[in-house]
């Protein structure tokens, strides 16, 4: 009787197992599960480039809020992506800088991150960058409270859970057998940490800067003007339309900029450059891209009087 019951289990839990394997394998081998206050660790103390580049089990909030922690920085580029170029070489103290950006998708984030920061490890100046749709009034991703979860890192859960999201991009021939094995097996002068790091030379380095290898191995970037037009008419992505300014994302950025007044904290307000031929085309919509001209005129007198 009961051999029979587990011949039956096991032939039931059999194929889930075969299922599991294989992406299981290649979240283990290309170090996904690998906890991220180790990784900051290992970052902090390493002589070589650690590259982190989770594309399943990844908690970028998490990450950037811990190495602050850790790392002690005087200076921290905080914001949306378009600021992760900023690196420690550009600084003549490069090991007292940190790049915090990746964590805004609006300017009620800046103060959200900022007082998760223990005062103690908060830095002395601060590069934020400020997105130009942002100040769209129409710009609707407005939310002043993360959930706690974007900055805890991933769970137990969380990382058993990622193996659907794994077949739907193998699939999708997102990834592939071969690039996987290469990827093993290739020695490409940095450590490594997660799938997007493995194969596509993608993550976050020691200093936070992004490092996107995919690019620059095809460094010839293409606008494709017909996605291009159809996003600037329709106002989709990250092209809002408006003719004025959001009072609101205004108020959250001057918020922002007391209390870093208050700390005594130096702050520089970063608006990061757009495509020269892509500003053209939006200039000649004013009716939509209005908004734009006002954007500089209506923050920068809020930075000097401050004294930024």
């Amino acid at each position: 009787m009961k051999k029979a019951f587990f011949i039956k289990l096991a032939i039931m839990i059999v194929p889930y197992m075969l299922i599991l394997v294989f992406p299981f394998f290649v979240m283990f081998s290309m170090k996904e599960t690998k906890n991220i206050d180790d990784i900051v660790d290992m970052q902090t103390s390493a002589n070589r480039t650690v590259l982190l580049g989770k594309t399943y089990t990844g908690s970028d909030r998490y990450y950037k809020l811990r190495s602050i922690k850790i790392k002690h920085p005087d200076i921290i580029a905080f914001g949306s992506s378009r600021a992760l170029q900023f690196r420690s070489m550009m600084f003549v103290r490069n090991n007292k800088f940190f790049n915090a950006s990746r964590i805004a998708i609006n300017p009620f984030d800046l103060s959200d991150f900022w007082n998760k920061i223990p005062p103690k490890d908060r830095p002395k100046i601060v590069i934020v960058t400020i997105d130009q749709w942002w100040m769209a009034a129409s710009y609707t991703v407005y939310n002043s409270q993360l959930p706690p979860e974007n900055y805890s890192q991933a769970g137990v859960e969380e990382v058993l859970g990622t193996w659907q999201n794994f077949y739907r991009d193998y699939f999708l021939h997102k990834i592939s057998l071969g690039k996987i094995w290469n990827a093993l097996f290739e020695k490409p002068g940095f450590d490594r940490i997660g799938e997007h790091a493995y194969v596509l030379h993608n993550g976050f380095r020691n200093d936070g800067s992004y490092y996107t290898g995919s690019f620059l191995k095809n460094a010839v970037y293409k606008i494709d003007w017909g996605n291009m037009n159809e996003k600037l008419e329709k106002g989709t992505d990250f092209y809002s339309h408006s003719k004025t300014l959001s009072q609101a994302a205004i108020d959250a950025i001057k918020m922002f900029l007391d209390t870093c007044e208050k700390e005594n904290v130096h702050v520089v307000g970063f608006l990061p450059p757009i495509v020269d031929t892509v500003y053209q085309r939006m200039q000649s919509m004013p009716e939509y891209y209005g908004f734009y001209k006002d954007i500089y005129g209506s923050l920068s007198p809020e930075f000097v009087k401050r004294g930024f």
